[in-house]
């Protein structure tokens, strides 16, 4: 002989293993780590020019305008870790660093960033090529490439562009691996550029 519960009883038992489930602790997401471009580069001394320089705001090619971090495990493929990634866009975190080795060089009466109302007979402009870490070799490596023109305002001439490129060996084949790699990469860079722009600035 079959029981059957009455609805009431069995709404209750309903509500009641609803409320199991909505105790149960929900997942926890897996926490970012987050990482920062902050290279301690040397900056040789120039001649002062008595000019003023514009950096203007670092762009970033396709698919390195984010704060994702690169990777790639095959050519022609561009891929992102999941749980790493920079505290903001490369390109975006640039900007201060270009301005500081500018202004330790002693080339400029004053370095500037865009956006901003001050007048500057120069202007610098950068794109951010290239960063990620390649793993189409053992051990991985981190690829930085940049290029750079610098412009002359007073009559729209270029007077020079360059690319810059270095490419740093990871001390481990993880994500902390290529961010310390990316560090040693621009703190070769960087002086080179303030090399560069000095050499190409005129005299006032």
């Amino acid at each position: 002989m079959r029981y059957r519960l009455p609805r009431l009883a069995a709404g209750l038992l309903l509500t009641l293993a609803l409320g199991a489930c909505s105790a149960l602790p929900a997942p926890k997401a897996s926490p970012l780590d987050s990482y920062t471009l902050n290279p301690a580069a040397e900056i040789a001394t120039q001649k002062p020019s008595g000019l003023t320089l514009l950096l203007s705001r670092p762009d970033a090619g396709p698919g390195f305008d984010t704060p994702r971090m690169a990777y790639r495990e095959q050519i022609h493929e561009l891929a992102y870790f999941a749980r790493h990634r920079w505290v903001a866009s490369p390109a975006r975190m640039l900007a201060p660093l270009l301005t500081a080795v500018l202004e330790q060089s002693g080339r400029f009466k004053a370095v500037v960033e865009a956006p901003t109302a001050a007048s500057a007979q120069l202007r610098l402009d950068c794109t951010l090529s290239a960063l990620y870490q390649d793993f189409t070799r053992k051990p991985s490596r981190e690829v930085v490439e940049l290029r750079l023109q610098l412009i002359d305002l007073r009559d729209g001439r270029v007077l020079a562009s360059r690319n810059f490129s270095a490419t740093v060996t990871a001390d481990a084949d993880t994500p902390y691996g290529g961010v310390k790699a990316a560090n040693q990469a621009l703190t070769g860079l960087l002086p080179k550029i303030a090399a560069f722009v000095a050499e190409y600035t005129p005299a006032q």
